[in-house]
């Protein structure tokens, strides 16, 4: 299983919360938003072990790649509270990495013994990441009107913990190794932040632009066959520094 009976599950979790939401102290909506998935460079931590030797706490600098990001939302301001709001998000990105050939490492090849080793090939990954936040949101009315009660204008912030399902496929490298790095799908924790502002186009439905930070680490690797006189074997941690620039629409049921 990778992803279908978690998108199941999610979907029947946040339809059944919106409508556990009582209509007369909520504004409840849903919506959905495309963009850009901005990656930020970050360093491969804690390798276990690279050709028959043990390399620990050692950092490889990887490469992340930009990707298109999307996803769906829904959520409610309450009434009684109108600034404040909380938000479920279901949202891809695939940002994929590679490890580039070449990086020295200290390893320790004795009881007392360090020596530098070196990558010998380019290690790359595809990465696929499927996300499931919850955030608290705080938002402030402007350009109130009686058609507009809410105000047309409302820039918003919110904040809160995220479920990040990131499944990995490592491809062979130049030159090609035995076997490859394998594949793998990993649940890990992590937080989102948003900053946003949604603009009413007409009484129920709005536009919106946000950027959203995202932060989670997983853990990626395995064996990969014969290299360098004996088995090449890389487990590390990874993690994955997200900005997200979006556009969408909502509709709004109050």
């Amino acid at each position: 299983m990778r992803y279908g009976s978690a998108r199941i599950a999610v979907m029947v979790v946040m339809l059944s919360w919106l409508l556990w939401v009582p209509r007369a102290f909520a504004e409840p909506y849903v919506g959905g938003y495309l963009g850009l998935a901005l990656a930020a460079d970050s360093d491969f931590a804690d390798t276990d072990f690279i050709g028959n030797v043990l390399v620990l706490n050692e950092d490889f600098s990887t490469n992340v790649d930009n990707s298109v990001t999307f996803g769906v939302r829904a959520g409610y301001w309450f009434d009684f509270l109108p600034l404040i709001g909380t938000q479920f998000d279901l949202y891809v990105f695939s940002p994929n990495l590679k490890i580039t050939e070449g990086q020295m490492v200290q390893a320790t090849t004795g009881p007392t013994t360090t020596s530098p080793v070196e990558l010998p090939v380019d290690i790359e990954f595809d990465v696929t990441v499927v996300a499931l936040g919850f955030s608290v949101l705080g938002r402030y009315p402007f350009l109130k009107s009686p058609e507009f009660p809410r105000g047309r204008l409302q820039p918003y912030l919110g904040l809160g913990p995220a479920i990040f399902i990131t499944s990995w496929d490592a491809k062979t490298p130049d030159p090609p190794l035995d076997d490859n790095l394998g594949s793998e799908t990993v649940v890990n924790g992590g937080l989102q932040f948003m900053a946003g502002a949604s603009f009413f186009i007409r009484e129920r439905l709005s536009a919106f632009a946000e950027y959203k930070f995202t932060h989670h680490v997983t853990q990626i690797g395995g064996i990969a066959g014969e290299e360098i006189g004996g088995t090449f074997s890389l487990v590390g941690n990874q993690p994955f520094n997200i900005s997200h620039l979006t556009v969408g629409a909502t509709y709004h049921f109050y």
